[in-house]
């Protein structure tokens, strides 16, 4: 019964913990990995603090499950915008694919890399995946600027060649 009664103790300290924390992150730029870690932390922390006696740790258990339930509400939206957003750039990416100007899609690129830095983290299951197909993209517009250097080499190449046949063919109508 004491063993309990200190879990219980115990408990209402992480509870504590728990909820100076969350006042703690709830300003306009909360700490997004602390929060994640605290998701993570928490509840290992929580169960330590075990048997417990069950009727006074009811109360504490709602309390805290409904702690957590806000902290991850908070986090799970965070993720959705930056989903979105990196979603965004995927799309924009996309578009400059088909510009003309190759020169000018790889400027855009560049700076859609820089945006997409800024954003923060979205779920661990789909930040690989969209990087590859934001990645995808970035590549097939540098390809296509490589592509465009290339033809353009080949292009004064073949200007040089037909401009040194006719200088010989003006050196030799000289000598004639």
């Amino acid at each position: 019964a004491r063993l309990r009664q200190e879990n219980v103790e115990k408990r209402k300290l992480v509870l504590e913990r728990l909820r100076a924390f969350e006042s703690s992150q709830s300003g306009e730029h909360p700490d997004w990995r602390a929060v994640a870690a605290v998701l993570r932390e928490a509840p290992q922390e929580w169960r330590r603090h075990s048997p417990m006696d069950r009727v006074s740790g009811l109360v504490i258990q709602e309390e805290f499950d409904a702690t957590i339930d806000r902290l991850q509400g908070r986090l799970d939206s965070w993720y959705a915008h930056n989903l979105a957003e990196k979603k965004s750039l995927i799309q924009r990416a996309q578009h400059l694919r088909t510009k003309e100007d190759a020169g000018e899609a790889v400027e855009a690129v560049k700076r859609l890399q820089l945006q997409w830095k800024n954003i923060g983290a979205v779920q661990r299951d789909q930040e690989q995946q969209l990087w590859d197909e934001f990645r995808e993209q970035c590549d097939a517009i540098f390809q296509k600027r490589q592509q465009a250097y290339a033809e353009h080499a080949a292009g004064l190449e073949a200007n040089k060649r037909a401009a040194v046949t006719l200088c010989e063919d003006a050196e030799r109508l000289a000598v004639l």
